[in-house]
C-alpha cells in the first residue's frame, strides 16, 4: 500500500464487463471525490444472471451495510485508497475484513448498478454465458 499515494480503481476479472459500465464508474468516481471513503459499485440480486447469490450488501442513502438479508450483489468494482489497508497486519488478508471495519465507521459508501451482472464464477458459468452470445 506505500505504493499508492492517490486513490485507485481495483476491478476483478471475473465479472464480464461491458462499456455501460463507464457511466457508472464515472458516477462512482464522483462519489469518492465528494466524500473521501471506500466506494463499491452494487447490483440488485434481481439482476444477476446467476439466481444463486445470496448478497453481499445493502444499500441506503448511499452507506453500504450488511445483515442476514442483504440484497446487493458487489459487482467486482471498487475504489479505495491506501488509509484502508491501515488496520491489516500481514500480506494475506480477505477484503471482507476491510470492508466490515470500514462499513463498522459507516466508511463504505456505493453506487448501485442498473447493469445485468454476469460473474464468470465457474466453468459451468462461463459456457452458459458464452452460449448467451453477448456482444456488446
Amino acid at each position: 500500500t506505500k505504493f499508492f499515494k492517490e486513490p485507485f480503481v481495483v476491478i476483478n476479472p471475473d465479472t464480464l464487463w461491458n462499456n455501460s459500465y463507464l457511466s457508472e464508474l464515472s458516477d462512482l468516481e464522483d462519489l469518492y471525490f465528494q466524500h473521501k471513503k471506500a466506494c463499491l459499485l452494487l447490483v440488485s440480486k434481481n439482476l444477476s444472471f446467476d439466481n444463486s447469490f445470496n448478497g453481499d450488501f445493502n444499500l441506503q442513502d448511499g452507506i453500504v451495510s450488511r445483515d442476514n438479508s442483504n440484497e446487493l450483489i458487489f459487482t467486482g468494482l471498487q475504489i479505495l485508497d491506501h488509509s484502508v489497508f491501515s488496520s491489516i497486519e500481514g500480506k494475506i488478508f480477505s477484503m471482507n475484513k476491510i470492508w466490515n471495519n470500514l462499513i463498522e465507521k459507516k466508511f463504505l459508501i456505493g453506487v448501485k448498478s442498473n447493469q445485468k451482472f454476469y460473474h464468470l464464477n465457474t466453468k459451468e458459468m462461463h459456457d452458459k454465458i458464452l452460449d448467451l452470445n453477448i456482444t456488446d
